[in-house]
């Protein structure tokens, strides 16, 4: 369990931080960068029932790309070339 205070640590840290200014897209928890679960499985987290980590599917630049083409098709705008 967290406090109030510890909870909204990374939020305030990511949004005052000239360390993360302009690094978007990323995993952030507890002040880190995070791996995703899977990774920190095989490097022999003992942790594994923590929700520290992505999912895998959370970075998936081929589906991401396939899904933003789509979603402007859907609303009537064509991706830049």
């Amino acid at each position: 369990m967290e406090s109030t205070s510890q909870g909204a640590a990374t939020q305030v840290l990511t949004a005052v931080s000239k360390e993360w200014a302009n690094k978007g897209g990323r995993y952030l928890s507890n002040c880190e960068d995070q791996v995703s679960f899977d990774e920190r499985v095989k490097e022999g987290d003992g942790f594994l029932f923590s929700d520290y980590g992505h999912a895998l599917w959370a970075y998936d630049e081929v589906n991401e790309e396939n899904l933003w083409k789509e979603s402007l098709k859907m609303v009537g705008l064509k991706a830049d070339a």
